[in-house]
C-alpha cells in the first residue's frame, strides 16, 4: 500500500475531488451495480453448469471402474490379458473425462470473462459520453 508521505498537495487535492464527485452521484454508481450483479449472476450460472457436468463425469467413472472390476473379478483367474484390457479402457475413458473436464473449464473461463468484458464496455461507452457506442446484449 502506498504510505501517505509519497503524495503530494495536488495528488491529495485531486483524489478529495474524485472523492466527492463519485460520493455526491449515485447515477455514477448505479449502471456499474447492475452491470456488476448481472456478470456476477451469468458467471454464478456458468459455475453451477461447469460443476454439475463434472460430478456427473466422476460419478460415471466411477460406475465404470465398478463395472470393470466386475469383469476383472469374473476373468481374472483365467485371462490375465483381458484383466489389462479392462484396466486400459476404464484409464482410456477417464483420460477422455479429464479432457472434457480441461476443455468446458477452458470454455466456462471465456464466457465468464465474456460477461465482465460486457459490463465494462457498456460502462466505457457510457463513461466516454458515447452511449450508442456502449455494448449491449444484442450489439457487441
Amino acid at each position: 500500500m502506498a504510505s501517505r508521505e509519497n503524495t503530494t498537495a495536488a495528488d491529495e487535492d485531486a483524489l478529495n475531488a474524485a472523492q466527492v464527485e463519485f460520493s455526491l452521484n449515485p447515477a455514477f454508481f448505479a449502471p456499474r451495480a447492475q452491470d456488476y450483479w448481472t456478470a456476477q449472476e451469468q458467471i454464478l450460472k456458468e459455475l453451477e453448469n461447469f460443476t454439475s457436468a463434472w460430478f456427473r463425469r466422476r460419478h460415471d467413472a466411477a460406475r465404470s471402474m465398478v463395472e470393470a472390476r466386475s469383469r476383472i473379478a469374473s476373468d481374472a483367474p483365467t485371462d490375465p490379458a483381458s484383466v489389462m484390457r479392462e484396466i486400459s479402457e476404464w484409464q482410456t475413458g477417464v483420460m477422455e473425462q479429464l479432457a472434457q473436464d480441461a476443455k468446458e473449464y477452458a470454455d466456462m473461463m471465456a464466457r465468464c470473462a465474456g460477461a465482465l468484458v460486457q459490463g465494462a464496455g457498456v460502462a466505457k461507452g457510457e463513461i466516454d459520453g458515447e452511449p450508442e457506442k456502449a455494448a449491449t446484449p444484442d450489439k457487441p
